[in-house]
């Protein structure tokens, strides 16, 4: 039990939240720093009535917190919240790494961005998937521009049933089933948006559907389907589901030479050449998902040295923002919507 004169006490690492991806932060910086000194603090400044072994103190304010850290904060709170956490971390200079999305309040960011554009060198965003070995070389790949030719379409699938998604959690109770929490496929499945952009740059224009059949009986979207264009002509078609029974996760490229697929759950890519056989390219076996989490924190913690750049860009996090507010109104509206 810590005592209240711990509270007085300096961290060197801050976690912002209470969830599961705050305790997977929080595991992952006892793992990487095991002699430092981490804080915790809810989000709504409560005090934690469940409390981490692996935290060493614990702050009654984020005022209190953000004066006390003297390394990193790690914002892990819902995505309502982020800017409104990050703020007391930021106004003193103190690099924050912010949970994707960095809000689910379009409107918020603009504010944000008029306070702390400035400070986008000390500001990163949680997008581990851009560690992800596979990804990698799917970029690289791509980027290379030779085995595929020109690219002729894009099929980007990921879906899972959300209720497999925490064990011993009911999925209804979680953020990822609440609108008022920054729910819903599009937000919390946003790594996708992330890196479609990451590799094949940004588009123009989007027509999106979202769905709600009311199968998990949860006030956000269950799934959307979209496609993207942009000024060269290339199309990109995108699903997501929290329906899925089998976990799902790729991105298929038809080019003029063949066929390129990344698979996220095998963690594999494979090439299938015009009239050929598919070829297996790359393919990381024995893979703790946990490892993406791991670089994430070590690259940031580069970042917080002023050794690395952010590995998303502020600039970035805002496209992705934007991006998914615009599919929204795709939808509502049932127009094919400029980007």
């Amino acid at each position: 039990m810590k005592t209240m004169k711990e509270f007085n006490d300096n961290c060197d690492y801050l976690v912002v939240g209470t969830g599961s991806i705050s305790e997977r932060h929080i595991s992952n910086l006892r793992l990487l720093f095991p002699k430092s000194k981490i804080g915790n603090i809810s989000s709504s400044g409560k005090s934690l009535t469940r409390k981490n072994k692996n935290i060493d103190y614990f702050y009654n304010s984020i005022e209190e917190a953000s004066s006390k850290t003297t390394k990193f904060a790690i914002i892990a709170s819902p995505a309502p919240f982020h800017l409104d956490n990050a703020k007391y971390f930021l106004n003193k200079n103190i690099p924050t790494l912010i949970e994707k999305p960095i809000t689910s309040d379009f409107k918020s960011l603009n504010v944000f961005l008029k306070d702390f554009k400035g400070k986008q060198n000390i500001i990163d965003v949680g997008y581990n998937y851009r560690f992800n070995k596979a990804l990698r070389f799917f970029k690289k790949i791509i980027s290379e521009k030779k085995k595929l030719g020109k690219i002729l379409s894009i099929n980007v699938n990921v879906g899972q049933h959300l209720s497999l998604w925490r064990e011993n959690r009911n999925y209804k109770m979680t953020v990822s089933a609440s609108n008022n929490l920054g729910g819903g496929v599009l937000r919390e499945l946003s790594h996708e948006l992330d890196y479609i952009t990451w590799i094949f740059g940004k588009f123009d224009k989007v027509f999106c559907k979202t769905f709600n059949q009311r199968i998990l009986k949860v006030d956000v979207e269950e799934s959307i389907d979209a496609i993207f264009f942009n000024k060269s002509g290339l199309n990109l078609n995108l699903h997501m589901d929290f329906l899925n029974s089998k976990t799902t996760r790729y991105c298929r490229v038809v080019g003029e030479r063949g066929t390129l697929i990344l698979d996220l759950i095998d963690h594999s890519v494979s090439f299938t050449k015009l009239g050929g056989k598919a070829k297996i390219l790359f393919q990381e076996k024995n893979v703790n998902r946990n490892d993406m989490y791991i670089k994430l924190l070590k690259n940031f913690k580069e970042v917080a040295l002023k050794k690395s750049k952010p590995e998303v860009s502020l600039n970035d996090s805002i496209y992705v923002t934007n991006l998914i507010e615009i599919m929204k109104i795709s939808s509502k509206t049932n127009t094919l919507c400029q980007i």
